[in-house]
């Protein structure tokens, strides 16, 4: 099964892959209005157990031999949903977690755990689909999801009562455009971004 499905996630016979990184562009602004919104904790998750459901769901479609490029296309564009309302609420906790003393290295080990997961973990995958097939990896990315869901579960997280009053999303979304418009640095980020994922490889 594994040879069988190798040949079938080849980036030449997926349509246009780089959606899930539109996606996640797209839905970053309104996903940060969110999660000033709600409490982080619940929403993580919901997220997580999200990201699990459709890492097992691609492992059972591969098992049953269902799967072609616009299943993995659909995948990637929940993926993208998700993953983009996790991040900012993710990078948000920090500060709720670590010290004040401990903050600025856990914001530097945090960016360093993305650039490195991002090069080791797609690594990693390549080695194992041509040996395991696709179902297994996918298996194994929905099983390590279940450790951030048991970390987030036993999270005692402080109720501190907020002195602002509370925004609406529309508010907070109106606020985080501003605050993008008036920050050079942000609309060159943003631009870039845009520009990466909307061009196809």
């Amino acid at each position: 099964m594994g040879d069988e499905y190798t040949d079938s996630f080849a980036p030449s016979n997926l349509p246009d892959v780089d959606s899930g990184y539109l996606t996640f562009f797209l839905f970053t602004f309104p996903a940060g209005a969110i999660a000033d919104m709600v409490d982080r904790r619940r929403l993580l998750c919901i997220m997580n157990p999200w990201l699990a459901i459709i890492a097992a769901g691609l492992a059972a479609l591969v098992w049953v031999k269902f799967v072609n490029p616009y299943v993995i296309l659909a995948a990637v564009f929940l993926l993208g949903v998700a993953c983009a309302i996790n991040a900012p609420a993710w990078t948000a906790i920090i500060p709720e977690v670590v010290t004040k003393e401990e903050l600025p290295a856990a914001i530097t080990l945090g960016g360093l755990q993305l650039n490195i997961s991002g090069i080791i973990g797609p690594s990693i995958g390549g080695m194992l689909l041509p040996v395991f097939g696709a179902n297994v990896v996918f298996a194994i990315n929905a099983f390590c999801f279940l450790f951030v869901i048991w970390a987030l579960l036993r999270w005692q997280k402080p109720i501190e009562p907020s002195e602002r009053p509370a925004e609406g999303f529309f508010e907070s979304f109106a606020s985080a455009i501003r605050y993008a418009r008036i920050t050079p640095a942000i609309r060159v980020v943003a631009f870039v971004d845009f520009c990466l994922g909307s061009s196809s490889p």
